[in-house]
C-alpha cells in the first residue's frame, strides 16, 4: 500500500491526466467498501501533495461519506484522525498542516511499524544491537567512593548482556589494605508472592531470567591488596537478562580492620599522657578482622530492557499522537502520577524515544502532552507511554500501551 502511495505521489506531479486516474481510483466502489484504511491513506496523501482539490466535488463527497461511515466503528483516537481527513476531503481549499500518517489493519499494523523501525536511520537490520548505555551512578560516599556503570548489549532477541563496571576511588589521604569488592543481584517479589519473583521463574530446562554470565574472563569478586591515597580500581562483571524484571544491584565492600596508614589507632586515641589506656580503649581481640559494608541497592535502568523505537517517526503529519500508536498497541492501562510532578518537556525515560508534537498539530487523543516509544528485549514487543494532563496542571496520568498484554503486566 505504501509503495502504491509513493507511486501516486509521483503521478500527482505529472499532469491532470494522472490526477484524474488517481481520483478514479479513489472513488472505486470496491476500494471504498472493502478497504477504508487504503482510502484514508490515499486521501491524506493526495492532500499532502496538493492534489485533492483537483478531484471532482462529487467524488470527494462519496469518499467523505465512506470514511465517515468507517470511522464510526473505529477507536476514538482513530475516529478523530479520520474526521481530520474527512474535513480535508470536503474542504480542500482550506490549507492545513500535513495529514499523512501510516495506518494498517489489525493483522498488519504491528509488522508495519516494526518494518518502519528497521528502516529508520541508524537502526541496524540485524537482530543483535547495542542498547542505550547510561552515565555512571554513585553508590557510596567517602572514604571509598563507588560508581556503577551499566553497558548493555542485545546479542540476540530475548537476551540482554550487561557489562557492569564498578569504579572505586580512594579520596582520602589514607591507605586501605585487602579491599574486597563483591556484587550481588536481587529481584523484588510482588506483595503476597512467595519464593522467587516472577522474573526469576522459568520452566523446566529453561535458563533463568537473570544470571551472572560466568566464563567470560572477568572475575566474580576481586580483592585489592592495597589502595594507597588518591588511587582507583575497577571491577568488571557480566550479567545476563532474559525478561523484564525489577533487578537491583548491590555492591559489598570490605577492608582490613586496622588503623590505615596515617590514621590514629583506636587503642591509642584515648591514651592518657602517663601511658595508661583510656577508659574507652578498644580491645583488638573483640574486633572483626574485616569491616564489611553493603551499598544501597541500585535498580538496573530501563535502558537495559528497552531500546528507543523509531517506527512511529514518519511521516511527520499533523495528527498527534500518531494513529498507529493506538492500532499497534491496543492493550492499555493508566496510572495516576500527579504526586510525581512529572515535567512532560523535561522527562526522558531511558530506553524510550520521545515523539515531538509537530507545530500546529491536531490532537487525536485529548490531553496528550508527550509520547514515548520503546521496543523490549524480544524486539517484537512494544511499550508506549503517553503523558496526559493540562498546561496549567502538568502531567496528571501516565497511559501505558503495548501490543503484549504480558509485557504490560510485567512493566506495571
Amino acid at each position: 500500500l505504501w509503495l502504491l502511495l509513493a507511486v501516486a505521489k509521483l503521478l500527482a506531479s505529472s499532469g491532470e491526466g494522472a490526477i484524474a486516474a488517481l481520483a478514479e481510483g479513489l472513488a472505486t466502489p470496491e476500494l471504498l467498501a472493502a478497504d477504508p484504511v487504503a482510502t484514508t491513506m490515499l486521501a491524506a496523501a493526495m492532500w499532502d501533495f496538493d492534489a485533492l482539490g483537483r478531484v471532482p466535488a462529487g467524488t470527494r463527497e462519496k469518499v467523505a461519506q465512506a470514511l465517515r461511515a468507517s470511522g464510526s466503528s473505529e477507536p476514538q483516537e482513530i475516529a478523530r484522525y479520520v474526521d481530520l481527513v474527512v474535513q480535508a476531503v470536503r474542504s480542500p481549499q482550506q490549507r492545513q498542516p500535513s495529514l499523512g500518517a501510516h495506518l494498517g489493519g489489525t493483522g498488519v499494523c504491528l509488522q508495519s511499524v516494526l518494518w518502519l523501525h528497521s528502516l529508520s536511520q541508524g537502526i541496524p537490520e540485524s537482530t543483535g544491537s547495542d542498547a542505550i548505555g547510561e552515565p555512571s551512578v554513585s553508590l557510596s560516599g567517602p572514604p571509598l567512593m563507588i560508581y556503577a556503570c551499566f553497558i548493555p548489549k542485545w546479542p540476540r532477541p530475548g537476551v540482554c548482556h550487561v557489562v557492569l563496571r564498578i569504579d572505586i576511588y580512594n579520596v582520602t589521604g589514607l591507605t586501605y589494605r585487602n579491599v574486597t569488592v563483591g556484587l550481588s543481584v536481587s529481584r523484588s517479589c510482588a506483595v503476597g508472592a512467595s519464593g522467587r519473583s516472577a522474573a526469576n521463574r522459568s520452566g523446566r530446562g529453561q535458563e533463568p531470567a537473570c544470571s551472572w554470565a560466568e566464563g567470560l574472563g572477568r572475575p566474580c569478586d576481586r580483592t585489592i591488596d592495597t589502595m594507597p591515597c588518591r588511587t582507583s580500581a575497577t571491577v568488571w562483571r557480566d550479567l545476563r537478562l532474559r525478561a523484564l524484571a525489577p533487578v537491583n544491584l548491590t555492591v559489598r565492600l570490605g577492608y582490613e580492620n586496622i588503623a590505615p596508614e596515617g590514621a590514629t589507632s583506636p587503642a591509642t586515641a584515648g591514651a592518657t599522657p602517663g601511658g595508661g589506656g583510656g577508659g574507652d580503649a578498644w580491645s583488638d581481640d573483640e574486633e572483626p578482622e574485616q569491616l564489611q559494608f553493603a551499598c544501597h541497592p541500585c535498580a538496573l535502568p530501563l535502558s537495559v530492557f528497552f531500546r528507543p523505537f523509531h517506527g512511529f517517526d514518519d511521516p511527520a503529519g499533523s495528527a498527534f499522537p500518531p494513529p498507529m500508536f493506538f492500532l499497534a498497541c491496543p492493550h492499555v492501562r493508566a496510572e495516576s502520577v500527579a504526586e510525581l510532578a512529572l515535567d512532560p518537556e523535561a522527562w526522558r525515560p531511558p530506553g524510550f524515544r520521545r515523539l515531538a508534537a509537530p507545530a500546529g498539530c491536531r490532537q487525536t487523543s485529548a490531553g496528550a502532552m508527550a509520547c514515548f516509544a520503546g521496543v523490549a528485549l524480544d524486539e517484537q514487543s512494544l511499550l508506549c507511554l503517553i503523558c496526559r494532563g493540562t498546561e496549567s496542571g502538568g502531567c496528571q496520568s501516565l497511559e501505558v500501551r503495548s501490543n503484549s498484554e504480558a509485557l504490560l503486566g510485567e512493566f506495571l
